[in-house]
């Protein structure tokens, strides 16, 4: 088995600047080492070259002293540690552009784009098609690194002050274009063929992955390949970061998300998704709150993924250690409990289709949220990888927020919750999954609610009648039980006007029962409405229902919704893990408070017998006792992240 498939990742990123390359590599080995690490990811080449190249293509960095890549490399093995060879050749010296203009990007008007003295390049050009292989064949021909990384892989449209510049316009684009569908290559994200462009850009850089792939993989199949896609790579990279101009709240599950994405989705991948130090890409020398630093860390660890943790430049003189005690608690207590973390695989019994549409992301966000706020244990697929991971799995329950797929493909007798826009292009699938017919679409709704007056259904809602509806709603008959029946619209001012709707004929919830499965259709935005607004009757609707189709949980607890949860198997029995997220309050992240008390019961098979349940930070014994099928424990007072492993 490859080494990326039986260690868990505890890797640092130092993101080195050119200034770097006089660094002391044994002082930078130790100081990774001193981390509980096991991986170094350092700069290698591209856009300036830390090892000396021979590749007249090239920038040999100007502060290099000696070979560093080759010293890093050779100390990084003595001490125990991988090391993975960053490169970025979304960017080369501008030197070049002269002489090699067909490398680089070209906007409309024929400018390039130079920023700090480097200029984008473009996927289709020589220099990213053909020399790029180059440089990577002279890296591993040379060195024995564990992994290569490439930076902004793909197609770049804006710089590094988040200017845009549009589509490439370069003539290598748009004879590819041409050899790709006979057309003109599109001039702006307006034109009515980018549709047919994105597919373009989609086949050129799986094209571009697969030469990568092939090239590294013939010179040393043992070399992991990771960017921030899933084609042809290995580990597959993602951010938990943070940006001044990016909205709030801030994505509480950031982390728990990126990596249950890959898990749920891949079985031969492995996610490295980075907790990024700095609070934005502009101001990179100040971090952000060690609580939030560590909350990413301790979520990357439970959700099953590897730890990862970025600076720039080297640690000597970086001038942000807050986070430093923080990293460390949890890559030692990683490396502590390898073998545990190695071997998870999560008992999860309902999944989260992950829709790749960034139109339907508030609709998943929201919905997420209310699993996770609710104890339910998930895991979560993307989309694209339906076909692999759902058939003959053993799933439950299949949520699909906003989004369609093959009905042959979900599990057998699965339950099936659909909400929103799900397949609106598929009259076939309405009828014979959810028993529907759509009649029309209401796209606003400003005034409109569902009545929620059926307490046998709505248990979590014993004092209110009306679950507020905005946005757009599908009007459906439904051959089945419906609920939560429409009120239109109707005067909301003058105040001496104001008067409540009549319920319609049309519902917000129907159910749907075959010979095979259970169905549930809620045709309006039930996640994107409490992802945005927050308001608990819409995850309230949500929570109902499920319980409305069975029982999808191994996992039951009186935890506060602020305290995420998780269950897995190890070969030898089972572990419970609890993340305190009380710290957070929508923009800041601090210290959480302590929770006492937790309740918790695992359901164990009715054959199974347990030994003992032990908390992992320091083996401490903790009584529990059986009740049918469950085992019940409390767990110790909760700080930031605790663990029970059920022998």
């Amino acid at each position: 088995m490859s080494w990326w498939m039986e260690e868990p990742l505890r890797m640092i990123q130092c993101n080195l600047r050119e200034t770097d390359g006089g660094l002391d590599p044994e002082k930078l080995v130790q100081t990774v080492k001193g981390f509980d690490a096991n991986t170094l990811m350092v700069g290698a080449g591209g856009i300036s070259a830390f090892y000396p190249t021979e590749l007249p293509f090239q920038r040999r960095n100007p502060y290099l002293k000696g070979d560093l890549l080759g010293e890093l490399t050779r100390l990084c093995h003595r001490n125990g540690l991988r090391l993975i060879a960053r490169f970025d050749f979304s960017k080369a010296d501008a030197a070049f552009l002269p002489e090699h203009p067909d490398w680089f990007y070209q906007t409309g008007d024929g400018r390039r784009v130079v920023f700090n003295g480097m200029a984008h390049t473009c996927v289709n050009g020589r220099y990213q098609r053909e020399l790029s292989l180059e440089i990577l064949r002279e890296v591993l021909e040379r060195y024995p690194v564990d992994g290569i990384f490439f930076n902004m892989f793909g197609y770049q449209t804006r710089d590094y002050s988040e200017r845009y510049y549009g589509l490439c316009q370069c003539e290598n684009c748009k004879a590819r274009y041409l050899d790709f569908c006979g057309r003109e290559l599109p001039s702006s994200e307006e034109d009515p063929d980018i549709g047919r462009y994105r597919s373009f850009q989609k086949k050129t850089v799986s094209e571009m992955l697969d030469k990568i792939h092939a090239t590294v993989k013939s010179i040393r199949p043992e070399v992991a390949v990771c960017t921030y896609t899933d084609h042809q790579v290995d580990i597959i990279r993602s951010e938990s970061n943070t940006a001044l101009s990016r909205p709030l709240p801030q994505w509480l599950y950031s982390a728990s998300d990126q990596v249950m994405r890959v898990r749920g989705s891949f079985s031969e991948k492995v996610s490295a998704n980075c907790a990024i130090n700095a609070a934005d890409i502009f101001w990179r020398f100040m971090g952000v709150s060690p609580s939030q630093t560590r909350l990413r860390l301790w979520e990357n660890l439970a959700s099953g993924g590897g730890l990862d943790f970025c600076i720039i430049g080297v640690f000597d003189g970086y001038p942000e250690t807050a986070a430093f005690a923080g990293v460390r608690e949890v890559f030692s207590f990683q490396k502590a409990q390898e073998k545990i973390f190695a071997q998870l695989t999560s008992l999860a019994e309902i999944v989260l289709i992950y829709p790749e549409d960034p139109a339907l992301e508030a609709e998943y966000r929201g919905i997420f949220r209310m699993l996770k706020e609710a104890h339910l244990p998930f895991d979560v697929v993307k989309a694209s990888c339906v076909a692999d991971r759902l058939p003959h799995s053993r799933y439950r329950l299949v949520i699909l927020p906003g989004v369609g797929v093959d009905p042959a493909l979900l599990p057998e007798s699965a339950a099936v919750i659909a909400t929103s826009g799900a397949f609106t292009d598929r009259p076939d699938v309405l009828k014979t999954l959810f028993g529907a017919e759509t009649v029309r679409t209401v796209p606003e709704n400003q005034g409109a609610y569902l009545l929620a007056e059926d307490k046998s259904l709505w248990k979590r809602m014993p004092e209110r009648d009306r679950v507020l509806l905005a946005g757009l709603i599908r009007l459906c008959r439904f051959a089945g039980e419906t609920a939560l029946p429409y009120l239109p619209p109707a005067p909301y001012g003058p105040p001496e006007c104001c008067e409540l709707g009549e319920a319609s004929e049309f519902s917000g919830l129907g159910f749907f029962r075959s010979e095979n499965h259970v169905a549930a259709l809620l045709p309006w935005d039930a996640g994107r409405l409490y992802d945005c607004h927050g308001f608990l009757e819409h995850r309230d609707v949500l929570l109902d229902t499920i319980d409305r189709l069975g029982d999808f949980s191994a996992l039951e607890t009186d935890a506060p919704p602020m305290v995420e949860t998780f269950l897995d198997r190890f070969p030898s029995g089972e572990l419970v893990q609890l993340i305190n997220l009380t710290g957070f309050n929508g923009s800041s992240f601090f210290e959480p408070l302590p929770v006492s008390g937790i309740h918790i019961s695992v359901r164990l098979d009715r054959n199974a017998s347990f030994s003992r349940v032990t908390r992992l930070r320091d083996g401490a014994a903790i009584p529990a006792g059986r009740s049918g099928d469950k085992l019940c424990f409390t767990a110790c007072t909760l700080a930031g992240y605790d663990a029970y492993r059920i022998d």
